[in-house]
């Protein structure tokens, strides 16, 4: 289990342009001209190369270049000037780079992309378009521009530098010098200029307006795009755009129709808030030239084949960090290969070119890997269960919200063979190291995903045998048990309550006699014990056997998780032990638990197979909202038939149970639980504030 210290969000970096490898150059506009004004008349060649020049330092306006007989372009002697100095600029800053160590195949790939295309393989320029010239440039008056126009265009593949609207490269469609940065939210529409492919996809192309972009509101502050991602499924995800209003807008390639009404009917919760869904005003369009990279396989995820042992994912994360909008998701290393998640394909497309462009990602493939949210939407488990023989009863049946619990046909079994695999391990109720080894295994396992803390069942290492030879002599054990999870604690640095831990007391006092005590206890991090409680409500099969702690009052201790107060099982049942908890100060009361179905009388099974079921999820649902607490709830889980309820969850007030494994069987769940849900609690219902006023009508033992 986390706590909101565990996890911190990850901070936004504010990324710079791909291409920014100077400041920004804005061209002075040419000076208007009259229509005397003088001309230069130059060959068309030089004027294309003059054009491609050019292309570095236009702000991104069409050209419109009407046919002519003429084999030379005929313009104003200030336009050539302009195009002169660009020439000359460009020729400056591809000598600087030449110094600082680029290479001519670098500065292709540069110019052309990831489809080798070249300047000497595009098509030439189409035309200028009267209509934007005067947007970038001052135009003279009543000098025409114009150019032969050639017979055949070859076309230009798609250029990989995915910038939206832009291309490195000529095109065969009316030429359009756009450099667009998507400076502000991703979510809004993009108008783009529309352009065509030789290269058929053989996958269908994403249509370019659809409904796909889901608002998600009710984030909690700590939330990451890694979080957002984990909660996703049911399609690819186009982009994740998370916002500081703790909201954030998901757009899908396909799905987001199906994963809206999934949300509507499953509440997903995240950091302990329930999540709201809805359409988002604005709906992202895919740009064309995004949708046939989509079509031809890209998503936002890359791999980088052989990178395992090259580079580390802080030096992966600082070459990528110059690339505007662009968020690493995550990065992790598999079978030799680097695996990199980004928040949107268009800023993947980026991160591809750039890594391509680097002398260090040389010889190394950089390939896409499918979105991990694009796995199936979880589908109810309607699983069959046998029935259970019932008495007739003549009034209306009860409607029974736990027909999915596995009662078992055999409940009343007088099998006491409980002993089952799992795992490749044993299970056996009376072998305390076999199940320490299987309970250590979930513990480091909850500890790798960064759990704080780890809650055992009540009786998990021998199990309630009373009436065995040997259960007593092995409670004789109980400080080699505990000296294994203080040493477990030490290793995997997290508190652990493991469950609880009978212990035998030999009195030489005759007249007190031998005690077997049912003993809880939370060991820090460090191995440390910092808190003890001894079962007080002893369940009625117990009183024979066991020793309770009587008028001890209840004790709450400080952890590293604040203030913790400790139950055992049938204790829950008692509102007075949460009263007292909560009066000295226990934000969070954990209780260890060895409860079944079979602790229900014939009577009650008869009218309800699963009324302790009911019991338990009514009761820990009731004391969270009553004592404004966080409920850890650990129970026995086992093999199927046996009678075991399992149900162990951590319920909060407000939500109710953030996580609840609904089955008998053995599991585990990592949750994070956000303490503020608390806070906010008691604001609201003040039942703490109520205990600790002096003239408070009840009278109970903590006043």
């Amino acid at each position: 289990m986390s706590t909101p210290g565990e996890l911190v969000d990850k901070q936004m970096t504010t990324y710079e342009p791909l291409l920014h490898l100077l400041p920004p150059h804005t061209p002075q506009s040419p000076p208007k001209a009259s229509p005397t004004m003088g001309t230069v008349t130059i060959g068309k060649s030089y004027f294309e190369a003059l054009l491609r020049r050019a292309e570095f330092h236009t702000s991104g306006h069409d050209f419109d270049i009407s046919p002519s007989l003429s084999a030379h372009v005929t313009l104003p002697k200030a336009d050539h000037e302009y195009l002169l100095q660009a020439e000359h600029e460009y020729s400056l800053l591809k000598n600087a780079l030449f110094r600082g160590g680029l290479t001519v195949e670098v500065l292709d790939t540069l110019l052309s992309g990831e489809s080798g295309v070249t300047h000497e393989e595009s098509a030439p320029p189409a035309a200028f378009n009267a209509d934007t010239w005067g947007e970038a440039f001052v135009r003279p008056h009543a000098v025409p521009v114009t150019l032969k126009a050639p017979c055949h265009y070859e076309v230009s593949p798609d250029s990989d530098n995915t910038t939206i609207g832009d291309s490195l490269q000529p095109r065969t469609q009316p030429r359009s010098y756009n450099r667009l940065y998507s400076f502000g939210q991703p979510d809004s529409s993009i108008d783009t200029p529309q352009k065509e492919d030789n290269l058929q996809p053989s996958n269908p192309r994403v249509p370019t307006h659809d409904r796909r972009t889901v608002l998600i509101t009710n984030l909690a502050d700590r939330t990451t795009h890694k979080d957002l991602v984990g909660v996703i499924r049911g399609g690819r995800l186009l982009d994740v755009f998370l916002r500081n209003d703790r909201s954030a807008t998901i757009s899908f390639v396909e799905g987001a129709q199906d994963f809206l009404a999934h949300s509507k009917r499953n509440d997903i919760y995240l950091h302990a808030k329930r999540l709201e869904f809805r359409w988002n005003d604005r709906q992202f369009h895919v740009p064309p030239h995004v949708s046939n990279k989509i079509a031809g396989g890209a998503s936002r995820n890359l791999v980088v084949r052989g990178a395992a042992g090259k580079f580390t994912e802080a030096q992966i994360r600082d070459h990528l960090d110059h690339i505007h909008n662009l968020v690493v998701v995550d990065i992790n290393f598999r079978g030799g290969d680097a695996y990199i998640s980004t928040n949107s394909i268009h800023n993947a497309l980026f991160a591809r070119t750039c890594m391509m462009s680097r002398t260090v990602y040389k010889g190394l493939r950089i390939d896409w890997y499918p979105d991990e949210c694009a796995a199936p939407l979880p589908r109810p488990n309607l699983r069959t269960q046998s029935s259970v023989q019932s008495v007739p009863m003549k009034v209306v049946p009860i409607t029974n919200r736990y027909t999915l619990l596995d009662t078992g046909s055999d409940l009343n079994s007088d099998s006491d063979d409980e002993s089952y695999t799992t795992s490749g391990i044993k299970v056996d109720p009376l072998q305390p190291c076999e199940n320490f080894a299987k309970a250590a295994s979930f513990v480091r396992s909850a500890a790798s995903q960064g759990a704080q803390l780890a809650v055992l069942p009540e009786y998990h290492l021998t199990s309630w045998k009373p009436h065995e030879p040997k259960f007593v002599d092995l409670a004789r054990e109980w400080k080699t048990y505990m000296q294994w999870y203080k040493d477990l604690a030490k290793e995997v640095g997290i508190c652990i309550v493991p469950g609880t831990i009978l212990e035998f007391h030999p009195e030489n006092d005759e007249a007190s006699g031998d005690r077997l005590l049912n003993v809880a206890y939370f060991i820090d991090g460090g191995g440390e014990v910092i808190g003890k409680y001894i079962k007080k409500n002893l369940w009625g099969p117990e009183r024979d056997h066991l020793t309770g702690s009587g008028r001890d009052m209840h004790e709450v201790f400080d952890t590293p998780l604040g203030k913790v107060g400790m139950l055992i099982c049938w204790d829950l049942a008692f509102p007075e032990a949460f009263r007292e908890l909560i009066a000295q100060g226990a934000k969070m009361v954990i209780i260890p638990t060895f409860w079944t179905l079979r602790d229900c009388n014939e009577q009650g099974l008869a009218l309800n197979p699963s009324a302790e079921a009911l019991f338990l999820d009514s009761a820990l649902t009731a004391r969270a909202f009553e004592n404004t607490c966080a409920i850890v709830f650990a129970n026995a889980g086992g093999p199927p038939g046996q009678g075991y309820a399992g149900l162990s969850q951590i319920v909060v007030p407000f939500v109710g149970p953030l996580t609840r494994l609904g089955s008998c069987a053995e599991g585990m769940s990592v949750v994070d639980v956000d303490m503020q849900i608390m806070e906010d609690a008691e604001a609201n219902y003040q039942v703490r504030a109520d205990l600790a006023r002096h003239d408070w009508h009840y009278d109970y033992r903590h006043s």
